[in-house]
């Protein structure tokens, strides 16, 4: 059937030439109407349309305008004109505009809008034809996560559907893609995905699955160096969604929460390895680093490295994270192999750290945490300080204050439990050093992030 769209802006004009009229006999099928251009382009984002009839003279955005936009937008969209015997120069215009051909609205009980029919239909047969179309859909997401100059372009050009992410999806002609590329992907901060067989109608069913997609698999396939779209078929980006999790990824996170690799090139390569190839979910790898993160900020020595920060940084491929994490790497091998330790007491001593975390809120002791990295409490304690630049309890009493602002930044859990969270028994205790540390009660510091 010919998917087809009415734009007519008298309503009782647009029901009569949809009610009256045998469209079934020709092949066609109503699939929407508008009242003006601008309702139509809104339209033809959320439908995919084979063919538009629309009137010439309308409010808001006339027939003639509508034209010009879809020759950018959609040239392989058929458009046929509705008009008035008045408006010979009107079908001239539409004419050379490239429509189709053009039915006469005040003609409804005739049978030529019947023969009307019946050309338009034969002809797009025939286009269909001679010249075999494939849809895609098009979605652009903006790294800034800002207006930029590129994207009001586009979002004047075509009717983008918002997308979580800073992404926009957008049905536009695979002949516009080396334009497009050159006019808003190579001067911009644009990034294009293009889903083959995808078309705007398939947006309600697939978006769950183009979500994942985005969020995972496109993070591995993005190279920004190259400034070139992603292509991707429908099928591709389905069965992703389905894939199931490696049981290699626990040797990914083990090699990752050992630290060896920050001295192992071997492990080094077998992790970057084991991510380019098993592809986790960009949220877990953010978190895993971002956890790391938390941990090492807190230490003296780590927290004056400058590349450590970027490990919570917001990225868009791998290629881009895997660059910072090989410089961090090299500079924090260079900072910690100063210490006059070997690499595996200095390593013990970083493998402290989640176990810190880990124990906190269950309350824990220098001695208990100095068994689980296999050192006596004495030599533990000396390690941990030379290492880090701080003693334990030190770095306990800070980290466990970072932990208290971050749930009270949240601003939903109760006090007694955000201490406890952060390891204090005693909530008294606990509000008494937040404030000694801040200058204000975790209360105040809630209601002050609040008002933020």
């Amino acid at each position: 059937m010919i998917r087809t769209i009415i734009v007519e802006d008298e309503f009782y004009i647009r029901r009569g030439l949809i009610h009256s009229l045998p469209w079934e006999a020709f092949g066609m099928e109503i699939i929407g109407e508008a009242d003006n251009g601008e309702s139509a382009l809104e339209l033809l984002a959320q439908l995919d349309a084979d063919l538009v009839i629309t009137d010439l003279t309308m409010p808001v955005m006339s027939g003639i305008e509508l034209m010009r936009r879809l020759s950018t937008t959609r040239p392989d969209l058929p458009v046929a004109v509705l008009t008035c015997h008045r408006d010979f120069d009107y079908i001239q215009e539409a004419l050379r505009l490239g429509a189709i051909d053009y039915m006469v609205k005040t003609k409804l009980e005739s049978m030529e809008l019947e023969e009307s029919l019946s050309r338009i239909s034969d002809r797009i047969h025939q286009m269909n034809r001679n010249q075999p179309t494939r849809s895609a859909g098009w979605i652009w997401m903006n790294r800034s996560g800002t207006s930029c100059e590129a994207l009001e372009r586009l979002k004047s050009q075509y009717a983008l559907v918002p997308h979580p992410s800073h992404s926009f999806l957008a049905y536009m002609p695979e002949a516009h893609m080396d334009h497009m590329l050159k006019d808003t992907l190579l001067s911009s901060d644009l990034i294009l995905l293009i889903v083959e067989g995808l078309g705007p109608s398939d947006w309600a069913n697939y978006s769950a699955h183009l979500v994942d997609f985005i969020q995972g698999p496109f993070f591995y396939r993005y190279e920004p160096s190259l400034a070139e779209a992603v292509t991707v078929t429908l099928q591709e980006v389905l069965e992703q969604s389905n894939k199931q999790s490696s049981k290699r990824l626990t040797r990914f996170k083990d090699i990752w929460q050992s630290f060896s690799w920050l001295f192992s090139d071997s492990l080094w390569e077998e992790w970057l390895q084991l991510v380019r190839e098993e592809q986790p979910a960009p949220k877990q790898l953010k978190t895993m680093l971002h956890s790391t993160y938390e941990e090492w900020s807190h230490a003296s020595i780590l927290k004056q490295e400058q590349y450590l920060p970027l490990l919570s940084g917001e990225f868009y491929s791998w290629s881009e994270y895997r660059a910072v994490l090989d410089r961090t790497r090299l500079h924090l091998q260079q900072q910690l192999g100063k210490q006059p330790y070997s690499q595996d007491i200095v390593l013990s001593a970083l493998r402290s750290l989640p176990v810190i975390t880990e124990l906190l809120p269950e309350g824990l002791s220098q001695n208990l945490v100095a068994q689980k990295v296999n050192m006596s409490r004495g030599y533990f304690s000396q390690v941990f300080k030379d290492t880090l630049g701080l003693s334990f309890n030190d770095y306990v009493k800070e980290y466990s204050l970072s932990i208290a602002k971050r749930y009270l930044q949240q601003n939903e859990y109760p006090i007694y439990w955000i201490a406890e969270q952060a390891g204090f028994k005693d909530e008294r205790y606990f509000s008494r050093l937040f404030r000694q540390q801040t200058g204000v009660l975790p209360s105040e510091y809630r209601s002050q992030h609040k008002e933020k």
